[in-house]
């Protein structure tokens, strides 16, 4: 490379249009300037291209997450209605056995009134099978007394 004190000799122009020029001789000529200008003009434009391009596919992105959070929305809504139908109809079977089971089970002074009920009903058909075996009952001084082995006189 000359050093940058001396500057490059142009070239001798053999014939018109043979050559191209140098770049010294576009520098004089302002060649170099509109190249620049056009340079700047393409850069410009591959710029524009990429953010439009860029705008282009943050939009379809933009809009592709809003189609999925309604796919979502969608989704969600429907799992809770089926969680809604589910618990109602949970609620519709437990209050179906709750209606049955006083029927089957009833509370517990129900319960020992029943016993009682149904030990003195045993109690009775007892005491009457014993009279009707010919058991006699002797009171003596407010004290029961019964004998089992009774038997009428004949006559």
């Amino acid at each position: 490379f000359p050093p940058p004190s001396v500057e490059p000799q142009p070239r001798p122009v053999e014939a018109a249009g043979d050559t191209a020029p140098t770049l010294i001789e576009q520098r004089r000529s302002g060649a170099v300037l509109l190249r620049r200008g056009e340079m700047s003009v393409r850069i410009k434009a591959v710029v524009d291209k990429f953010v439009r391009e860029l705008k282009e596919a943050l939009d379809a992105d933009i809009q592709d997450r809003i189609m999925k959070e309604r796919e979502m929305q969608i989704y969600i809504a429907e799992r809770e209605r089926e969680v809604a139908e589910r618990k109602a109809a949970w609620k519709a079977e437990l209050s179906r056995r709750e209606v049955r089971i006083p029927t089957h089970f009833p509370p517990a002074p129900l319960l020992k009134i029943a016993r009682q009920e149904a030990r003195l009903k045993i109690e009775r058909e007892n005491l009457e099978k014993e009279k009707s075996m010919g058991a006699l009952e002797i009171t003596v001084s407010g004290e029961k007394y019964r004998c089992l082995r009774f038997s009428k006189a004949k006559k």
